[in-house]
């Protein structure tokens, strides 16, 4: 019994003691976790401000003028034409002239006018007249017009032409009667027959509105011969209600019955003796028989 009591006086000294540290530590943990602004106001003394700093934004530049993005591009444009890197000249015309013409016509007229000669300013006046004509076809041609060397102008017109065609073909044919071009080199009869075998009625239709003469029948010589190998029947009255008496509508009406008779002889024998009597029957039936007399022969020839 007596060694039990030094062993409890002990354990009661711990507990003590544990109760201790262990109140004081929780009496402790607010000083700790409080802010030293929070101190400040428990002894009556105002906060401290603390005075975060926020990271500074870019400062945006401010939009240049349309002269300045103009002045901007005649360096650029100038510099890639200079320069003997190809796909800086390639970026000129694709995308820089673009750009200029849009913003600054005036400035693109200039520009080329004061080119100097040669190769790069050939080049210069064609990608021009093509990149104007897809950005502004009216603004286009005003340019083309007032170049003053004809051989200039007629190469602007020429790209000017063939930019539209490929989108508007009738469009294109107006514009070449416009500078005079295309009537004598091929050009025109190119677009009409392209346009006839895109779209035969609509190339009908609009060569069919223009007014009659030798200008239309040009046109029509190049859409009947497209059309007769869709219906030769069409074809031939197409020659003969749209096109003007004379070689123009005698060649034509040789094309028709040469695709009919080769198609159909029986049919395109029986159209031709419904004609008239004249010129154009008796170049029609001659036609056919000359197709007769050719088939025979290839088939006699034949194993």
């Amino acid at each position: 019994m007596k060694g039990l009591v030094p062993w409890a006086i002990s354990a009661a000294l711990l507990a003590g003691l544990a109760i201790y540290m262990v109140s004081g530590f929780r009496s402790s943990e607010p000083e700790q976790a409080a802010s030293p602004s929070a101190k400040l106001a428990a002894r009556g003394r105002p906060p401290v401000t603390t005075l975060v700093q926020k990271p500074s934004l870019p400062v945006a530049a401010a939009p240049r003028s349309r002269e300045e993005q103009s002045q901007q591009l005649q360096l650029e444009i100038a510099r890639a034409l200079a320069s003997a890197d190809d796909a800086e000249r390639e970026r000129a015309y694709t995308q820089l002239l673009r750009e200029l013409i849009a913003i600054d016509p005036a400035a693109m007229k200039r520009l080329v006018e004061h080119y100097p000669a040669g190769t790069i300013r050939e080049q210069l006046l064609r990608n021009t007249a093509h990149t104007w004509s897809a950005v502004d076809l009216q603004g286009a041609i005003a340019w083309a017009k007032g170049v003053n060397e004809d051989s200039e102008r007629v190469v602007a017109a020429t790209e000017i032409v063939s930019q539209v065609g490929q989108t508007d073909p009738g469009r294109a044919i107006e514009v070449s009667d416009v500078f005079g071009v295309g009537r004598n080199d091929g050009t025109v009869e190119h677009i009409a027959q392209l346009w006839a075998i895109q779209n035969l009625q609509a190339s009908l239709d609009w060569t069919e509105a223009q007014p009659p003469g030798a200008q239309r029948d040009q046109i029509l010589a190049r859409i009947v011969p497209v059309e007769a190998a869709r219906s030769p029947a069409d074809a031939a009255n197409t020659v003969l209600q749209q096109m003007s008496p004379g070689p123009a509508q005698t060649n034509a009406i040789a094309s028709v019955v040469r695709e009919w008779s080769v198609r159909d002889t029986a049919a395109a024998s029986t159209w031709i003796q419904d004609l008239p009597q004249g010129p154009l029957r008796d170049v029609a039936s001659d036609e056919l028989a000359r197709t007769v007399r050719d088939r025979a022969l290839a088939s006699v020839g034949s194993p």
